[in-house]
């Protein structure tokens, strides 16, 4: 735990959703400890249809339970001050709207009355642009949307800012309801390498999930949000890799860009984190964050070290180190490129196995041998 806590500060991000199930108490404690604002919740998720429902329903017993599940949550974690969010489900979906409505209001009430203070609100899916066309618009103290951009919607852009506006203008400027970016994200796999990401990644639950789509999926969001201030929380999904039985995915291996072949090992996993699922290795795409978020520690970080590819190959790196960054090949200087948005590209080249690439920043520096 106090690894895995580690990460968070390394990035010095502010804020975790702990989602969908119950967590131990060392991580409160540690959040408490770093002053970290958590939002968390119960296992209730994907459904809320009624004991009646046509398909699908859900018997009265489960509603009931709800109700020992919120006050378990809140008594338990009542005297952790990181606790800022109770969270009532993630991503579920109703038959029947207005019963919906008073449901979820009656919890509202339920919690309330154990805790006034925290607000109590729940999470909809990017299929909804508007809470309220999903659950009768009940009344909450927060609204959180998951948005996956680029992966099971709008596949084509790394850009959220279209399907932000329209959920910021439904929920915020219309009805006067905070609203978070309660998920986004993609999945990558650091041993997946390909210049033409955009064609050879299979976006959403399929094989192939590409490092350099992550990471391009995530260059675009991270700009986009900086400009939606009014946004009560973002939470990036997620901060590790996780075992999910049901999925099979991503389990694609290319270290050339070229000959793809398959890895046991790497199925029956989320492979949306920043850092894989040993807690330990650090994908390219959690510098791109650190980059954006932890300005006092400076660094460089040259992305793909595992990439084979020797011909027509661009040295990609992110830092918070300077305006600018110099490019050597076996200590000999080939370029110097400005650093945009904590991204600077150098200009394709062919190199040979055994060179040294080093990247100087201001203060830092990184460097791998090919």
């Amino acid at each position: 735990m106090e690894n895995s806590l580690t990460k968070t500060s390394e990035l010095n991000c502010n804020f975790i959703r702990l989602a969908h199930y119950p967590h131990p108490k060392e991580v409160y404690d540690k959040c408490d400890e770093l002053g970290i604002i958590v939002q968390t919740e119960v296992p209730c998720v994907n459904k809320f249809r009624t004991p009646d429902a046509s398909s699908d329903p859900c018997p009265q017993d489960y509603y009931d339970h709800l109700y020992i599940q919120y006050e378990d949550m809140v008594r338990q974690h009542y005297n952790h001050p990181c606790i800022m969010f109770w969270g009532l489900f993630n991503e579920a979906t109703t038959n029947d709207s207005s019963w919906a409505k008073t449901q979820l209001e009656a919890y509202r009430t339920f919690i309330k009355g154990i805790d006034s203070e925290r607000w109590v609100g729940y999470v909809v899916s990017h299929s909804s642009n508007n809470p309220s066309s999903l659950m009768g618009n009940p009344e909450m103290d927060w609204f959180g949307c998951n948005l996956y951009v680029g992966w099971y919607i709008d596949k084509t852009t790394n850009n959220p800012t279209s399907q932000l506006n329209t959920r910021v203008n439904n929920i915020i400027n219309n009805k006067n309801k905070p609203l978070a970016l309660s998920e986004y994200g993609c999945g990558g796999t650091q041993h997946c390498h390909s210049d033409d990401f955009m064609n050879t990644t299979t976006t959403g639950n399929y094989a192939r999930h590409d490092i350099e789509y992550q990471m391009w999926l995530h260059e675009g969001h991270i700009a986009a949000i900086k400009n939606f201030p009014q946004l009560l929380f973002t939470g990036q999904w997620q901060l590790f890799d996780i075992a999910v039985w049901n999925r099979n995915e991503g389990y694609t291996v290319c270290l050339d860009g070229e000959n793809a072949s398959t890895d046991d090992n790497l199925r029956r996993l989320n492979n949306k984190g920043l850092v894989e699922r040993d807690h330990i290795t650090k994908k390219d795409t959690f510098y791109l964050y650190k980059a954006w978020w932890n300005p006092d520690s400076k660094f460089v970080h040259i992305c793909g070290k595992d990439y084979t590819k020797m011909t027509g190959r661009s040295i990609k790196c992110y830092t918070n180190d300077g305006t600018s960054l110099s490019l050597y090949v076996n200590y000999t200087f080939i370029e110097t490129v400005q650093v945009t948005d904590n991204i600077a590209t150098f200009t394709s080249r062919s190199f040979s196995s055994g060179d040294e690439v080093r990247v100087v920043g201001a203060t830092t520096n990184d460097s791998f041998t090919i």
